[in-house]
């Protein structure tokens, strides 16, 4: 009996670690919430700055403020690194949430998923938050 415990145990742990690496996964497209503080209200005349996460082929694609992006990105077990991302060059002015969020893309070094919400850190500190987008 204590073999088919220890057994059953074991089995019931990997499940969870699996549903736990899964729920890492980054995929899909998500748009600015917040810089760490309260939620950021984009004016309606304004476009959302949006990031498109392709996990299978870890792609990054979006639009910053005035710029869209693309690049690559490695991510896995809370840990992401975006190595360098291209971007059209527009003159942007009075945009002020373009420069910040590139700046934490390209600082970010650690990430959490949690209630649809994609925290990107720095050491242990948060940069920039994005809320997923539900397109179903």
């Amino acid at each position: 009996i204590y073999i088919l415990i220890t057994g059953l145990l074991l089995v019931l742990a990997s499940c969870s670690t699996e549903t736990q690496t899964e729920a890492k996964i980054i995929d899909g497209t998500f748009v600015l919430h917040s810089f760490g503080g309260p939620e950021i209200l984009i004016p309606a005349d304004k476009r959302l700055p949006t990031l498109k996460f392709e996990n299978t082929e870890k792609k990054l694609s979006g639009f910053a403020g005035c710029n869209t992006v693309s690049g690559s990105y490695e991510a896995s077990a809370g840990k992401i690194k975006i190595p360098q991302l291209a971007a059209t060059r527009k003159a942007c002015f009075n945009d002020e949430y373009e420069p910040k969020i590139l700046k934490a893309l390209d600082e970010a070094n650690s990430y959490e998923i949690e209630d649809n919400l994609l925290i990107l850190k720095k050491d242990g500190e948060t940069l920039i938050i994005f809320r997923k987008l539900n397109l179903s």
